[in-house]
């Protein structure tokens, strides 16, 4: 939830428009390019809906580019439009066989997203361990700040940007309410 306010906190001021979906409710001040969708999914139901339902409001909104908070992107828009902020180290345990980190791992060897990283740490394991190229890694913390705006700095033009979160729940994230 943290990240997802930074996120938007530095976003009001720029000249993009966001379409969030979230599990949190919108909150009660949101800037003017912001448009916030409740959408309360967790679990193996947010999977899908960040792997595939994402992808068709992506075209539906003809948005340029899809940013996504949960460690994984949709599968059918082209790497070149994803952005994804991957936040969960659980997935370097070689001895963690839970089906959402063997499902990452995969991710993360077939996916050529770019990626947003916590830290240096985190990037490293991105490319020693799964190969991830080191060109496609950014190390942002904690959030996204106006100085490292994803617009501004890495050649991306077009004024549209989809952000996806869901599945808040989980106890991995940290998160308290």
């Amino acid at each position: 939830k943290t990240i997802l306010e930074s996120f938007v906190n530095e976003i009001q001021n720029d000249s993009n428009y966001y379409i969030i979906y979230s599990g949190y409710k919108c909150p009660s001040k949101i800037p003017k390019n912001v448009k916030w969708v409740f959408s309360p999914l967790s679990g193996f139901i947010a999977c899908l809906f960040n792997l595939f339902l994402s992808g068709f409001y992506f075209y539906f909104y003809r948005a340029h580019y899809l940013l996504s908070f949960n460690n994984y992107n949709c599968v059918f828009i082209p790497s070149s439009c994803k952005v994804t902020y991957f936040h969960q180290i659980k997935a370097n345990d070689q001895l963690n066989f839970e089906p959402k980190i063997i499902f990452l791992r995969l991710y993360l060897y077939i996916f050529d997203d770019l990626y947003i990283v916590q830290n240096n740490y985190v990037k490293n394991v991105l490319i020693t361990i799964f190969d991830v190229n080191f060109q496609n890694i950014i190390v942002i913390w904690p959030g996204i700040q106006k100085k490292c705006s994803i617009n501004s700095n890495y050649s991306y033009s077009k004024p549209f940007i989809l952000v996806v979160v869901t599945d808040f729940h989980s106890q991995h994230k940290n998160l308290s309410f």
